[in-house]
């Protein structure tokens, strides 16, 4: 019976210190953080990855080496008109590619990363196509924005790509015969990938025109 009683009290001893390790632990942590349950980073990569992949299919791979059409009409900033031909000329060119409903926070994401990488490599063949709501659009935001390349305004509102004028801007190489290959949806999310993107094309790009002596 003595060694019952003694027993139990070993048991209640250990009870209330372990009651008061818990209410230590409780006061030491008492302010901290609570631990986070959903990083919103990853949820906007997450639906960003959505967003590519449902358009992946329909629109990416079939423009995909797709011939833009000779009928398509632009102007720069100065009002003056030019067929796809006058744009091309004989070399390979790097297309920013977004519309006026597009996010801007998107657009400018690319366009800053654009202006880093043309301290590093050439980016005089690099160029953006845009469809505006209007000329006098077209001109207003020519003029907030400062874009570190020309831009010219699709006057019909498409050059014959699927992908265009989707809510969501890309880029993609022009080659000389006017085909849009090594298309990329950018995503203000991940601008690394904008930069590894940047830097494997432009290389391409001025390759190509090396090469080919123009």
């Amino acid at each position: 019976m003595k060694y019952f009683k003694s027993l139990m009290a070993l048991c209640v001893i250990a009870i209330i210190s372990s009651i008061i390790i818990l209410i230590f632990m409780r006061k030491d942590t008492k302010g901290l953080p609570s631990p986070i349950t959903e990083d919103p980073d990853t949820k906007a990569l997450t639906n960003a990855k959505a967003i590519f992949w449902d358009n992946y299919v329909p629109s990416i791979i079939e423009d995909d080496y797709k011939q833009l059409s000779s009928k398509a009409s632009f102007k720069d900033t100065t009002n003056k008109v030019y067929t796809l031909t006058d744009i091309i000329g004989k070399r390979y060119k790097l297309v920013v590619r977004y519309s006026f409903i597009d996010c801007d926070l998107c657009v400018n994401a690319i366009m800053k990363e654009v202006k880093i990488a043309g301290d590093q490599q050439s980016i005089k063949d690099v160029i953006a196509i845009t469809t505006s709501a209007s000329d006098r659009d077209f001109l207003i935001r020519s003029r907030e924005n400062q874009r570190p390349i020309k831009v010219y305004n699709v006057t019909d509102g498409s050059a014959g790509l699927i992908m265009e004028n989707k809510n969501f801007p890309f880029m993609f190489v022009l080659t000389p015969d006017g085909r849009a290959i090594k298309i990329f949806p950018p995503m203000k999310e991940n601008v690394g990938q904008i930069k590894a993107y940047l830097t494997k094309v432009l290389d391409f790009v001025n390759t190509c025109n090396k090469n080919a002596g123009v």
